[in-house]
């Protein structure tokens, strides 16, 4: 199989698919559907991939959440300027 490049025109895609026969250019299909097989596989993977780790984060994220609302008696937090927060954190 050819080199894969990250980014290409379609056209250099197709040229580096397509070989000279018995003096006509043919296009071979089936080595590019495996070419572009491959790169939606790996595509995929890569996307698996994120998923496990946003999904390890989010399940933290809730957690935290979960537990600040306890901490904070499910009240909400009120922005105060440096002076008031000087009080309040004494």
């Amino acid at each position: 199989m050819s080199e894969i490049k990250k980014e290409e025109k379609a056209s250099e895609f197709i040229d580096r698919h397509t070989a000279e026969v018995d003096g006509q250019k043919r296009f071979n299909i089936l080595e590019a559907q495996i070419e572009l097989f491959t790169r939606i596989k790996s595509a995929l993977q890569g996307i698996k991939e994120i998923n496990a780790a946003l999904g390890d984060y989010g399940q933290f994220a809730i957690d935290m959440d979960n537990r600040m609302k306890k901490l904070e008696g499910l009240k909400t937090i009120e922005v105060v300027s440096p002076d008031q927060a000087k009080i309040i954190l004494g």
